[in-house]
């Protein structure tokens, strides 16, 4: 995350989204959209679409290329469908829980 966001602050975005893409590839294979971890990455890759749209609407270039590539929004928008639906698919288990009494306790 460091090195993207190393990129990020000299503008070299593309390098910076194939670096957090990456981290979320990796982050996804090994945990849940549901660790901080994890969310805190996709939250930063997709925030930093966010802040590379504003930045082009409100001091537009007309002669700037465009700094997002279609194919990295598409490939974290695969990491992210695939990681909702295994979150979900987590937070419909409902665990059971033993009630524990003074009586259960000693036998």
């Amino acid at each position: 995350m460091y090195a993207g966001a190393a990129h990020a602050d000299t503008n070299e975005y593309g390098a910076c989204i194939a670096l957090w893409n990456h981290a979320l590839k990796l982050k996804m294979a090994k945990e849940t959209l549901l660790s901080c971890d994890t969310a805190f990455t996709a939250r930063a890759i997709v925030q930093l679409y966010v802040n590379i749209v504003v930045r082009q609407n409100n001091g537009a270039n007309d002669n700037e290329q465009p700094q997002i590539k279609f194919e990295d929004v598409l490939a974290t928008a695969k990491y992210l469908k695939s990681g909702v639906a295994v979150a979900l698919d987590l937070l419909t288990i409902k665990p059971k829980f033993k009630v524990i009494t003074k009586e259960s306790r000693n036998p």
